[in-house]
């Protein structure tokens, strides 16, 4: 696991950057994103301290961000170094959600289960990017890595490494023509 500082780092300066609380705090109070992301790492570094009164805090961090923004990223959720949020509005990513390192997503995308009463793992690889308005929904998916995921796609099945994944306006029409 990296240091809170290792993820500001990667996240929210340019990497080759000599690393200052001021550069950081400049840059979250220009951006929401960045802002979400700052207090979101924190939670999510005090989640893993094995000390009860860090997760309780890190819970409390991790409400307040998510009702803030409506964003809900849970700080179970294991999302490795160099997370890159476009836009907050309506991501929810389930905390079963296992993700790699250079992970892009936009707005109103949506990683979940379909039942939380079987065993279910959602693993996504290195260099993913979702586009906004997606779906990914299943309990035992995989995503691998070098995967593009188009905007407005409805992933229910596992993808290969080195793949841009789209979900096609004919088949979209065809599901609408048999629901009348």
């Amino acid at each position: 696991m990296y240091s809170f500082k290792e993820y500001l780092i990667q996240e929210l300066l340019d990497s080759d950057e000599c690393f200052s609380w001021k550069k950081v705090f400049k840059k979250i109070k220009g951006s929401r994103e960045a802002d979400f992301i700052f207090w979101y790492r924190l939670a999510y570094v005090l989640y893993r301290k094995d000390n009860p009164f860090l997760k309780k805090i890190s819970k409390k961090i991790n409400r307040k961000i998510r009702f803030k923004y409506c964003c809900d990223i849970y700080r179970e959720c294991n999302i490795d170094i160099g997370l890159n949020i476009v836009h907050l509005s309506g991501i929810v990513i389930n905390p079963v959600a296992k993700i790699g390192k250079n992970f892009i997503v936009r707005q109103n995308t949506t990683i979940g289960i379909v039942d939380k009463d079987v065993d279910r793992e959602i693993i996504i690889g290195d260099n993913v990017s979702i586009g906004a308005n997606s779906c990914i929904i299943g309990d035992r998916l995989r995503i691998g890595n070098n995967v593009t995921i188009g905007a407005m796609s409805f992933v229910n099945e596992d993808i290969e490494s080195n793949t841009v994944f789209y979900t096609e306006k004919r088949a979209v029409k065809k599901m609408l023509a048999n629901c009348d």
